[in-house]
């Protein structure tokens, strides 16, 4: 019965779902790299986790291809983006306030994007 007992704990804990939290304790956000566009023209989608509606695009129809989307936003913090992360990857984040100043350089060729954009740190 001890063993079966130990089992059970053992079990749930591992499969427990643990809220992730960024290094000062604040909730992230799960999201999906939808479009890596040139030049750091990103669409990003909201997957789960509180954001305000009025920071995303509910749904946004791709010019290009008719692709529609769903609770997207296009990237604003190109300078600390982590270039690892890869087209359709989900990653987990935090919205921020816009940096004092981003020091990179970012190329000025477009690609479309949804009309809403946000500054975001990616969780550890």
């Amino acid at each position: 019965m001890k063993t079966l007992i130990l089992l059970s704990s053992f079990f749930l804990f591992f499969t427990c779902n643990k809220s992730v939290v960024s290094a000062d304790n604040s909730p992230c956000v799960k999201g999906k790299l939808l479009i890596k566009g040139i030049c750091m023209n990103y669409v990003i989608q909201v997957i789960d986790g509180d954001v305000n509606a009025h920071d995303l695009a509910n749904v946004w129809k791709h010019p290009d291809t008719g692709v529609e989307y769903s609770n997207v936003f296009a990237l604003e913090s190109k300078c600390s983006f982590p270039s690892d992360i890869e087209e359709g990857e989900e990653f987990n984040f935090k919205i921020i306030e816009k940096p004092a100043e981003e020091s990179c350089i970012v190329c000025k060729a477009y690609s479309p994007v949804p009309p809403t954009s946000l500054f975001i740190e990616v969780c550890p």
